[in-house]
């Protein structure tokens, strides 16, 4: 059974020793211990975690130069932090990232990765480099730009959701300075998070906080958009990526000079590419046909649940609900339903789950939702309670308007 090394909890040093320790066990035998009682190899960090990171900036100047690359390259795969450290620390700190760099060449396996919470693009903004090149404004060279770089992308993970993001610019423009090297670390990964990746993540916080870093960088956007609307980086996914970057694209429109006339048109074009998209969505197309007043380019969500009546709900189980939740951006409409725990779910026309043995609505038919839950009702021999439906409208208009949405989805529900 593997056990923990003793720490004197005095002692930094010891700690960084040990830390250092049980990452190399677990990179030799990353595979958990049959045992739930055994110590898992590479868990010193999640008890010690606190303990670590104040030692440190106390213990690491204390240790032999291969010991603290070594702690530096384990610390950058756990922490997902970028710690800030002194000149005379700055080239051991570098020499651990280049321990890091060959595992982000590799896909993670099921189970876990060495590169663990290490982000190919946190690091290549910070540090200049990665192991395909540098970027052109080269390579972090002392305490205050490793400082600088990481503060700037700190501001990147302030945020809870990118719209939120998106309302705090003013934060940004203290770093504008650093657009040009975010423009380059975007194009040194091909518009990607990681290479490892045929497209780039819809979610990441710092990938898109560096979009809207270029966006404020006035000798920078145009670029960042023409490099975009081409077809030089084909990206997978590239509608959800040009949804985001249009949103990026309008919160920024404020910040420029009339005489953009150039990035206006190119802002423009984007604006008609996302509207032609919108307009194709089945979500929009069922929005139009109801009648609802909602338009194109509105963001809006709408929600029904509805639950099984009593009578036909086993009194062992509690009732169940059928969701469907119907949106104008992201995707277009989701249907989720569980039943004694078992489980459906479809995604715009794609079934993803479905342990109840159910036909899915179809792409393109959601229209069609009410007479796909009477089948429902009749397959399964259920009956639900469509007068205590709870269904919602979420919209940035007046209280007035979005009751009236949701009456006319009620009458709809009722067809």
């Amino acid at each position: 059974m593997q056990e923990y090394p003793a720490v004197d909890i005095k002692s930094p040093k010891e700690v960084l020793l040990a830390f250092m320790q049980d990452e190399d066990a677990f990179l030799i035998n990353p595979v958990p211990p049959k045992s739930v009682f055994a110590k898992r190899l590479g868990e010193f960090w999640v008890g010690h975690h606190y303990l670590i990171r104040a030692a440190m900036t106390k213990a690491v100047k204390h240790l032999e130069t291969e010991q603290k690359q070594r702690i530096y390259f384990h610390y950058l795969r756990k922490s997902s932090g970028i710690p800030v450290v002194t000149d005379s620390e700055l080239d051991h700190l570098v020499a651990g990232y280049r321990q890091l760099l060959p595992y982000f060449t590799v896909l993670p396996n099921f189970s876990y990765s060495v590169a663990g919470l290490a982000q190919r693009h946190h690091l290549l903004f910070v540090f200049g480099f990665d192991e395909v090149g540098v970027l052109p404004s080269g390579m972090t060279t002392n305490a205050a730009e490793l400082k600088q770089y990481v503060k700037c992308l700190g501001q990147t993970q302030n945020y809870n959701s990118l719209p939120a993001m998106r309302q705090k610019l003013d934060r940004f423009k203290p770093f504008v300075a650093q657009g040009e090297r975010a423009y380059q670390t975007l194009r040194h990964l091909d518009y990607r998070h990681d290479r490892r990746y045929a497209d780039c993540s819809v979610t990441d916080h710092a990938f898109w906080g560096m979009v809207l870093l270029v966006l404020l960088t006035k000798s920078r956007r145009c670029d960042l958009l023409k490099d975009l609307l081409g077809d030089r980086y084909p990206l997978v996914g590239k509608e959800d990526y040009l949804c985001l970057l249009n949103d990026s694209v309008q919160a920024v429109l404020p910040e420029c000079e009339p005489d953009e006339e150039e990035f206006f048109a190119l802002a423009q074009q984007l604006a008609a590419i996302e509207t032609a998209r919108r307009r194709a969505t089945n979500s929009y197309d069922w929005a139009q046909s109801l009648g609802l007043a909602l338009e194109v380019n509105e963001d809006w969500e709408i929600w029904i649940r509805i639950p099984e009546s009593d009578k036909s709900t086993d009194t062992a189980y509690p009732i169940d609900y059928l969701t469907l939740k119907i949106k104008s951006y992201s995707y277009e409409w989701h249907i989720g339903f569980s039943r004694h725990g078992r489980r459906f779910s479809e995604w715009a026309g794609r079934v993803t789950q479905d342990d109840v043995g159910l036909e899915g609505l179809g792409k393109g038919q959601l229209l069609a939702f009410p007479a796909w839950l009477k089948s429902v009702e009749n397959k399964l021999g259920l009956s639900f309670n469509l007068e205590a439906a709870d269904i919602g409208c979420q919209t940035k208009r007046p209280v007035s308007e979005r009751r009236a949405v949701e009456k006319i989805v009620t009458a709809w529900l009722h067809t």
